[in-house]
């Protein structure tokens, strides 16, 4: 997931994995401040222990620093999402529906950059709107806060693993 919230101000604001001085948002641990190639295990816990650190009152940016640290590992060519990262959605939404109705989140979608980059970018779109959809239709976040973006491989993961 990498999610980047509008306020109504109309900033932009993109989550990244720093630590940060928030005092109403407890920082992870120093050891979920980075990841190595294929720390999938470690990301996603650190991405729980994000949520499971928000206290209210908490902002969009708090809620995609922990999404931006989680990766949904989707199978080659495929964007269907996992029970286990279904889990983490369901989790994660549970904090978004409290958000202010005015809050917008980008999901985004990326590929590795094998195959032609017309394939990878479709499937970038449907990675990303399958969050979104899963988000929506079975977790019941309003539509309106989320929006989709395909990246295809113009932001593939490191060394494309």
């Amino acid at each position: 997931i990498r999610a980047k919230s509008n306020q109504t101000q109309g900033a932009t604001i993109t989550a990244r994995c720093t630590q940060t001085s928030d005092k109403t948002t407890p920082s992870p641990q120093p050891d979920c401040q980075s990841f190595k190639v294929g720390e999938f295990d470690k990301a996603q816990r650190c991405a729980n222990q994000a949520l499971d650190n928000l206290k209210e009152p908490y902002s969009a940016e708090d809620i995609t620093r922990a999404l931006n640290m989680y990766i949904i590992n989707f199978d080659v060519n495929k964007f269907d999402i996992k029970p286990n990262d279904l889990a983490f959605l369901e989790k994660a939404s549970n904090y978004l529906k409290k958000l202010p109705a005015t809050t917008v989140i980008e999901v985004g979608g990326h590929t590795d950059s094998d195959g032609t980059d017309q394939k990878n970018q479709v499937l970038s779109e449907n990675r990303a709107k399958s969050v979104r959809d899963t988000f929506v239709t079975k977790i019941g976040v309003n539509p309106n806060m989320l929006r989709e973006k395909g990246y295809g491989e113009s932001r593939p993961k490191p060394n494309n693993l």
